[in-house]
């Protein structure tokens, strides 16, 4: 077996699915797994066969397993404490730690907050563990706007709130919001009328998640200075993956071109952090391995400034391996090491399997990293950097068509056009020239006034 890992990527899959028939309980998974290790390491050892099916029934019983296991405990404190008040629309004293980079959207400032204790009937009642809520405050005027730039995650926080379920899908086959959260464990939508109300209680200031919020509000309030506004919304989006700062129209325009995800932060724009930092190092005299390490060290810091999305997660952990393979001087297994990322996510989360943008990622990564080369290679052009620039296109859109159907009910004709005469043009020029204007931005603001 060459690349086990991909045999229990796809046995993950096919376990998402049996599990979904089923519905076993977690240790009947685990029975079932040890089963298979022991029938499989019988039949290994007597004809030297078997390895295969063996991984795939594991890879099946860890996928149902897992999945049953979150299953089970995906349960919220919040109801009986909440139920009555929720129905109510009575605000309730809430204390808790703030766990997401906050964005504003329009009026608003939306975050998620890990709820520790709430007051209820004139006492505090403390959770068995810090349950998250999405909470939405309104921004009435311009110094609750500056006073919400001064949100950041792991600061703990006391404000009112009033609960309530987030809504189901009022139409079928809508946007199931209720079902979107769940799978990131969150079972209540909270609203604050005002930042009035907000209280500072404490701040775990030498977190990287505290600080990288700084880091990212700085890039923002920078990026925002140097461009006019509607550019500077869109390079907010290139750049940070702010993409409540794009203006309505160009986004709309964006999504009818087929173009949208270079506005969202994903392996487009790790692989441009990895080929201008690699190469950048290497020009200043760094050695291979060095440049390598120095690179990978920043990898989690840009998948924490860019919020974390599953697109960027699993470019930054396939990217990181490759690196550690240069840095160790080991053999580079691009699929294997996709799998192996797969495996992680999936493994963290189960249901983020169910996600569109998931799917896409690592569906059309996969289709590019088996079928680029040999593709190429038989396409009449003169020039190599053009063959494969079109077999990219091409197998792209091909793999991607399916799911934007099923998830999204509508793909763009120009789509493949649109990819290959403008992404190229955002990879190679405008998200590498962003991204050094900001570094000079910082430079020049922090160097010495003569």
């Amino acid at each position: 077996m060459k690349r086990p890992l991909v045999v229990l990527s796809l046995a993950w899959v096919l376990g998402y699915f049996v599990h979904g028939w089923c519905r076993l309980p977690a240790t009947a998974y685990l029975l079932a797994a040890l089963v298979a290790l022991v029938g499989g390491g019988w039949a290994y050892y007597q004809w030297r066969k078997g390895i295969f099916i063996t991984l795939l029934l594991v890879g099946v019983c860890m996928a149902g397993g897992r999945i049953a296991w979150v299953e089970g405990h995906a349960v919220t404190a919040l109801s009986p404490l909440i139920g009555a008040s929720a129905e109510s629309s009575r605000s309730l004293p809430v204390v808790g730690k703030v766990t997401s980079l906050p964005e504003c959207d329009g009026d608003r400032l939306l975050f998620v907050l890990d709820v520790e204790r709430l007051r209820v009937g004139g006492k505090w009642q403390h959770l068995p563990q810090r349950e998250p809520v999405q909470v939405a405050v309104a921004l009435s005027d311009p110094s609750q706007w500056r006073r919400a730039t001064q949100i950041k995650p792991q600061q703990t926080v006391a404000m009112p709130l009033t609960f309530q379920r987030p809504p189901l899908p009022r139409n079928p086959g809508a946007f199931d919001y209720r079902e979107y959260l769940a799978r990131r464990g969150i079972h209540w939508l909270a609203e604050g009328k005002s930042l009035s109300d907000f209280r500072l209680l404490a701040v775990a200031r030498y977190h990287p998640l505290y600080w990288m919020g700084e880091v990212r509000n700085w890039a923002s309030e920078t990026v925002k200075r140097m461009y006019p506004e509607q550019t500077s919304g869109v390079m907010r989006g290139i750049l940070l993956g702010e993409r409540k700062a794009v203006p309505e129209r160009i986004e709309q325009d964006y999504a009818t071109l087929g173009i949208i995800h270079v506005l969202s932060i994903s392996g487009l724009h790790v692989s441009v952090l990895l080929a201008v930092g690699y190469r950048g190092l290497k020009r200043l005299g760094m050695t291979r391995e060095k440049a390598a390490g120095v690179v990978m060290a920043l990898l989690p810091l840009y998948v924490i400034l860019t919020g974390m999305g599953a697109p960027v997660i699993r470019a930054a952990l396939t990217a990181g391996m490759v690196l550690l393979a240069t840095l160790l001087r080991r053999q580079q297994d691009v699929l294997s090491f996709l799998a192996l990322s797969f495996l992680l996510q999936c493994g963290w989360n189960p249901h983020v399997l169910e996600e569109a943008g998931f799917q896409l990622t690592y569906v059309i990564t996969a289709a590019l990293v088996i079928g680029t080369g040999s593709l190429g290679d038989t396409l009449p052009l003169p020039w190599a950097w053009a063959r494969q620039a079109l077999a990219g296109t091409l197998i792209a859109q091909g793999v991607s068509l399916p799911f934007a159907l099923v998830h999204f009910h509508e793909y763009s004709l120009l789509s493949g056009v649109a990819n290959l005469l403008f992404v190229p043009i955002v990879s190679l020029v405008v998200t590498p020239l962003g991204m050094v204007s900001v570094l000079l931005a910082a430079v020049w603001e922090r160097a010495p006034v003569r």
